[in-house]
C-alpha cells in the first residue's frame, strides 16, 4: 500500500511539473512577438502611441517613432498648443502584416474647437468632424531589452492619407 502511494505521489508531482513547463513555455511563447500574435502587440504599440499623442505626451509618442522623430514631436507639440487641430479619437480598421512590417488603416477624428479657432472652412471642418482614414506603416524593433530577453515593440514608420 506504501508503495503505490509513493509510485502515485511521483507519477502527480512529475505530471505537474510538466504542466508547469507546458504553462511557462506557451507565456513566454506570448510575451515574446514570434509571429503568431504580432496582431495583438502591433495593436497594443499603435495604441500607446496615438494615446500619447492625443492627451499631448510627445516624448512618449515620439519613442513609438521610427523615422523623423523631430518632424513628429512638432506634430504632436503644435496639436498639443491648439496650432493645429488635435485627434480626438482613433479605431484601428485593418491590419496587415508581413514578417518585420505591418500596415494599418485607421479612421481619425480631430478635434473641432481648434479647428474653429485656426479659421478652416465648413468642408474641411465637416471632414474633421467625420472622420477620415489614415494609412500607417508600422515596423518592428528588437533592439530593446528586458533583462537578458529582447523586447519587440513596433514602431511608426510613416502616414499616408
Amino acid at each position: 500500500m506504501k508503495e503505490k502511494i509513493t509510485k502515485n505521489w511521483r507519477i502527480l508531482s512529475l505530471f505537474l511539473v510538466a504542466l508547469i513547463l507546458i504553462i511557462i513555455i506557451f507565456y513566454f511563447l506570448f510575451v515574446f512577438d514570434i509571429g503568431i500574435n504580432s496582431s495583438y502587440f502591433i495593436k497594443r504599440d499603435f495604441d500607446t502611441a496615438l494615446l500619447a499623442r492625443e492627451t499631448g505626451d510627445c516624448n512618449l509618442f515620439k519613442d513609438y517613432i521610427y523615422t523623423d522623430k523631430d518632424k513628429w514631436g512638432e506634430l504632436c507639440i503644435k496639436e498639443k498648443d491648439m496650432q493645429s487641430p488635435s485627434i480626438k479619437g482613433f479605431s484601428i480598421n485593418k491590419l496587415a502584416t508581413n514578417g518585420d512590417s505591418a500596415f494599418l488603416q485607421v479612421n481619425l477624428k480631430r478635434e473641432i474647437l481648434s479647428a474653429v479657432s485656426l479659421q478652416l472652412t465648413k468642408d474641411q471642418i465637416r471632414l474633421l468632424e467625420q472622420g477620415y482614414v489614415v494609412n500607417y506603416d508600422l515596423v518592428k524593433d528588437n533592439s530593446g531589452k528586458f533583462l537578458f530577453l529582447p523586447r519587440t515593440r513596433w514602431l511608426i514608420k510613416n502616414e499616408a492619407r
